[in-house]
């Protein structure tokens, strides 16, 4: 998987920085599959859905997604990364982790758990075979990387996990700068994104 992010420079339309356009453009592993049959008309989530019976993968593509949005947009959301938040409780996650791991083999937890890591797993490799062990084991140390949002845990009474680099979703912000580090790490970001945006490096 890519992820880059495209910029036109300010000056060039004439604009503040913060309204520069900008497009980020992730490219994403997508598998391709072929089926021998006409496929059947099911019923998942309660809305009608196409199942594909004895579809077998024979490549993967890279598939760009695209988003744009006005650079302040995009430097707002870099800035606020959930690792430099005051609420991203990183230890509380691992002791969860541990919980769930040590949890019986055929709990909802561990079972929750083994799937985590699957997906990450799946999402870190190419082609449509399963994860190694070790990709699995990879997997498992990115996880450990993630931490609990304490402040939308609290608010939901359920746990709220984040990875490291997200940030609050669109329609509520509890971020806050978790130390002066974090404050003065969010503000270069800013900045170095405003230069961008200006045109210069």
């Amino acid at each position: 998987m890519s992820d880059r992010l495209d910029v036109i420079p300010a000056p060039l339309l004439g604009v503040e920085p913060e309204e520069a356009p900008t497009r980020r453009v992730v490219d994403l592993n997508t598998n391709i599959s072929l089926a021998p049959t006409l496929p059947e008309v099911v019923e998942s989530q309660g809305r009608p859905a196409l199942r594909f019976d004895g579809s077998i993968p024979v490549a993967t593509v890279a598939t760009p997604m695209t988003s744009e949005m006005p650079m302040g947009e995009v430097a707002a959301l870099l800035r606020h990364r959930c690792v430099r938040c005051l609420y991203f409780r990183s230890d509380l996650w691992r002791e969860t982790m541990r919980i769930w791991a040590s949890a019986p083999e055929k709990s909802g937890r561990r079972i929750g758990l083994d799937r985590m890591i699957l997906q990450i797993a799946r999402a870190c490799t190419d082609g449509g075979t399963l994860p190694s062990l070790m990709d699995l084991k990879l997997a498992e140390r990115d996880l450990r990387t993630w931490g609990i949002c304490e402040a939308l845990t609290d608010e939901r009474k359920d746990l709220f996990f984040v990875h490291p680099e997200a940030c609050c979703p669109d329609e509520i912000d509890r971020y806050k700068d978790g130390s002066r580090e974090a404050r003065k790490a969010a503000s270069k970001v800013f900045d170095r994104l405003m230069r961008l945006a200006q045109g210069r490096t």
